[in-house]
């Protein structure tokens, strides 16, 4: 099979693309929050040097850290990659890291920003594990290193290049160093994890709300409701 029929198929499996494009928005985010998060505590929230620089590092390690290692004890206790609630489970923890998120820029207190990220940074990292392992069980195995390329080439170009370029551009848009703009723009961005891993559960046949949703518009039962 030559690589242009590989990239075909694996355009049109539709949970791959879009575990993909949802780990792609993520490493979008957290390339813009760590390169930008100091210069925001300084000179939007008015933090010194040194607090912003300890408090940000201190933020950064812990919480991937936590969320890596927990990430891996949750998928095992909900049965692997395989199982039909890890993607529930991704959208349920990323959609609490994407509302502290959008408390980022409408807040004023470093205090609480630090918390929002925190929680942010935590509940990626619990995510990306899942996400990416469950994005490779879609594809059949003899294409899965092909796979693992694409996924890491839609990383790098548009994740971890545009993340920084975002937040810089819309300070200089706004002309002001003070501005929220920046760190607005990729909180906000961080809405289209949320969405692709809804899409992603929806086209993947092996979660249980497509089942379900399956036997509604055949008005089917299931095996308790026949009983």
């Amino acid at each position: 099979m030559s690589d242009w029929q590989s990239i075909k198929i694996l355009i049109k499996n539709k949970p791959f693309v879009f575990l993909t494009l949802a780990i792609t928005t993520l490493f979008f985010v957290i390339s813009g929050v760590q390169i930008w998060a100091t210069f925001y505590f300084i000179n939007a929230l008015y933090i010194d040097n040194a607090h912003a620089n300890y408090y940000f590092v201190l933020v950064a390690f812990t919480s991937p850290v936590s969320g890596a290692f927990l990430s891996g004890w949750v998928i095992s206790w909900l049965g692997g990659f395989y199982a039909p609630g890890a993607l529930p489970f991704c959208l349920t923890i990323g959609t609490l890291g994407i509302g502290c998120a959008w408390l980022v820029p409408f807040s004023d207190s470093w205090e609480l920003v630090m918390v929002y990220l925190w929680v942010l940074l935590f509940c990626g990292a619990m995510v990306l594990p899942i996400c990416t392992g469950v994005g490779l069980t879609k594809v059949e195995p003899e294409m899965r290193p092909r796979a693992n390329s694409i996924a890491n080439f839609s990383y790098n170009l548009l994740g971890w290049f545009p993340g920084p370029s975002v937040y810089g551009f819309a300070v200089w848009l706004h002309g002001k160093p003070n501005s929220g703009w920046g760190m607005g723009a990729l909180m906000m961005a961080s809405t289209f994890m949320a969405v692709f891993v809804l899409l992603a559960a929806i086209a993947d046949p092996n979660v249980g709300w497509h089942n379900a949703f399956k036997r509604l518009k055949h008005g089917e039962k299931g095996e308790s409701e026949k009983a």
